[in-house]
């Protein structure tokens, strides 16, 4: 999926962003609280951001350094197996190309044409996934998160940068 160009001043991913994400990530009641009630588009953005980059370290963790696109296909099979009556909550195509894209596949553009419900029901699902496969501790849980947040604080200083410099 070809990210639109996002607008990324004044987003910063601060302590609140990383606690939401946490408790997202525990499942714990309200965990959609703060992602809902975002006060601004920046805040939208770094919450969003903070899932976004989750998903990818996760993704990332699965199936790097080498996959095979029918390793991507059975994984999200499988998911939507398991899943039972909830499997059509998760749209096999987006789920499979955001895994591919995740993993720096280019040009993937089916994604775009559908709704951001849609994808984020997949990217929060495969994520709840692969942290269930991945059976952390609390330490483990603990150095996902600090990954994750690397990640996002990256992604948004690219993006910063990439405003500034044009």
């Amino acid at each position: 999926m070809a990210h639109p160009v996002i607008d990324c001043t004044g987003v910063e991913v601060r302590e609140e962003h990383v606690d939401a994400l946490r408790s997202l990530l525990k499942e714990e009641p309200r965990a959609w609280d703060p992602f809902e009630r975002a006060e601004s588009e920046a805040e939208a953005i770094a919450y969003h951001v903070t899932l976004y980059a989750a998903f990818t370290v996760a993704v990332g963790r699965k199936f790097s350094p080498r996959y095979s696109f029918s390793q991507v296909i059975r994984f999200v099979a499988d998911l939507r197996i398991n899943l039972k009556k909830g499997a059509e909550k998760v749209h096999p195509r987006v789920a499979e190309e955001m895994i591919r894209e995740a993993l720096g596949e280019p040009n993937l553009e089916s994604i775009d044409l559908l709704d951001g419900e849609t994808a984020i029901m997949a990217e929060v699902v495969v994520l709840l996934t692969l942290l269930d496969e991945a059976e952390l501790d609390e330490a483990g849980l603990e150095e996902f998160i600090k990954d994750s947040v690397d990640f996002a604080r990256g992604w948004v200083a690219a993006r910063q940068g990439e405003s500034s410099g044009s």
